[in-house]
């Protein structure tokens, strides 16, 4: 991350002389200066296609935006051979607030970047493009497996792993390098058009569009509690659910993925997993309460929803009935009643409550913030997921890390720590014992030390370990070395 350190502090260099000038008396002959912060402006956007999003320094990106904008008059009297001395009437206190301001979201974007390199891993991972020729859709799968070539022997369980649609795969790379280190063969992918952002093999960026991007957002800050945005968000678990579904027909139809054979082994661990976040740990839940996908997928054993409050659950109130134009009405009288009954209709429908809730008929495991063991988060962000966890009709188990955030449970503590600080866990920092797991203030062993507990536990039916700063609660027949139960924290 040295270079991203140096073009911001260039970036901003670039936006403080033109500041300074004012202040500084032997720079105003210098008009060469008007230029510097579109040069500041040029660096700042070409981070985001060469480093890929970056939002510690969406501030920086703003300010150089404002500050250009600011600077248009002096850039056009440049150009028109034009005297332009207005810099000398800036006063010392819009001056001064503007180089604190620059400061400040410099300071943003330095503080929060990344202490190590977020590229994706490439030792012991081959990417594929798979092509869903029912939907017209690609996928570009990562297949962690293990090092060397498979014997095609050695069993080892299958992983599918569906990552959160923001920040995509780069959210769960280190993380499944680290269940394949555990002993799992991980299946992880980015989907054109639809993830934010899809990866090729090559390292090539494929961003969703604008409106896709809205939406995503009105789902993700609204789906529980507005109808619109509700059904914005049951259509991108739908989504989800039928990537699930392809990606075990995928599996099915390629032999060659090491640790799978047609026939599970005598110890049972040739098998498959599907875990997800967001929407699609969310699909997950309802494809579990699905009987026949149940029956028509043997080899799934198990789901693990993490941070998957589902938005399929919950239901709204009825329409608002419309005006009723009159029968001479004209076109355009049709029109306007049509288009403010719709808006009205989009405005005053809420979500009132839930509808059907699946009863998972295989074992599951749902990974969450240890905000959870707040009231008000049982009563609104987790209320859905609670009432489905409860309705499992297999073995099921609720786990919490002390101090996890809504995002910890990935790689995005390490590659994006805003977003980590800016959503903290109720106890704020990671607190799990992840002993046997190499780093263990990372988020990322944490999570799959959890996610191995589970499998192993399902597979072989062992003690399922608690340990220090994890929180569990349980449903049906488990194997707990200690239990706590999470809601009376």
């Amino acid at each position: 991350m040295t270079e991203l350190i140096v073009l911001e502090l260039l970036a901003g260099i670039f936006l403080l002389l033109p500041l300074l000038r004012s202040l500084i008396k032997k720079l105003w002959g210098i008009d060469g200066l008007v230029w510097l912060p579109v040069l500041a402006l040029g660096i700042i956007i070409a981070i985001f296609p060469v480093y890929g999003f970056r939002p510690e320094c969406i501030p920086l990106l703003i300010y150089g935006i404002v500050f250009n904008i600011a600077n248009i008059s002096q850039i056009i009297s440049l150009i028109a051979h034009l005297h332009n001395d207005d810099f000398r009437e800036w006063r010392l206190g819009l001056t001064s607030f503007l180089i604190i301001l620059l400061v400040c979201v410099l300071g943003i974007g330095l503080f929060f970047l990344p202490g190590d390199d977020t590229g994706l891993i490439s030792q012991g991972v081959s990417s594929v493009t798979a092509y869903d020729g029912d939907r017209q859709e690609k996928f570009f799968l990562r297949i962690y497996g293990p090092a060397g070539e498979s014997d095609g022997k050695t069993q080892r369980p299958i992983l599918i792993l569906a990552p959160p649609i923001t920040l995509s795969i780069s959210a769960v790379d280190q993380l499944s390098a680290a269940l394949r280190d555990g002993g799992f063969t991980v299946i992880s992918y980015s989907r054109e058009n639809f993830d934010f952002p899809a990866i090729d093999q090559k390292g090539k960026f494929y961003w969703p569009s604008l409106p896709f991007l809205i939406n995503l957002f009105r789902a993700g800050t609204q789906g529980r509690y507005s109808v619109a945005a509700n059904t914005i968000g049951r259509s991108l678990e739908s989504e989800r659910g039928e990537d699930i579904r392809f990606l075990l027909d995928y599996i099915k139809r390629h032999r060659g993925i090491p640790g799978y054979a047609e026939e599970r082994g005598e110890n049972g661990w040739n098998c498959i997993f599907a875990a997800g976040y967001g929407a699609a740990g969310a699909a997950l839940l309802s494809l579990a309460g699905d009987s026949d996908f149940v029956a028509q997928n043997p080899s799934l054993r198990g789901i693990i929803a993490v941070e998957s409050p589902p938005l399929s659950i919950l239901k709204g109130n009825d329409p608002v009935p419309g005006e009723t134009p009159p029968r001479n009405a004209n076109w355009f009288h049709f029109l306007r009643l049509g288009i403010t009954g719709w808006v009205a209709d989009i405005g005053n429908r809420k979500i009132t409550g839930m509808g059907n809730i699946p009863g998972m008929g295989i074992p599951a495991c749902f990974i969450v913030s240890d905000r959870i063991q707040l009231s008000k988060y049982q009563d609104d962000r987790y209320a859905g997921l609670l009432r489905v966890f409860h309705a499992a009709k297999g073995p099921a188990i609720l786990a919490a890390i002390s101090g996890a955030g809504i995002l910890d449970y990935s790689d995005i503590p390490k590659k994006y720590p805003i977003y980590s600080f800016l959503s903290p866990g109720k106890d704020r920092n990671i607190q799990a014992d992840t002993a046997n797991v190499p780093g263990e203030d990372d988020s990322a062993p944490a999570t799959a030390l959890l996610m191995k507990n589970f499998i192993v536990s399902v597979l072989e039916g062992t003690d399922f370990p608690v340990r220090k700063g994890v929180y569990i609660e349980t449903i049906g027949d488990w194997n707990l070395l200690k239990n706590k139960d999470i809601l009376d924290q």
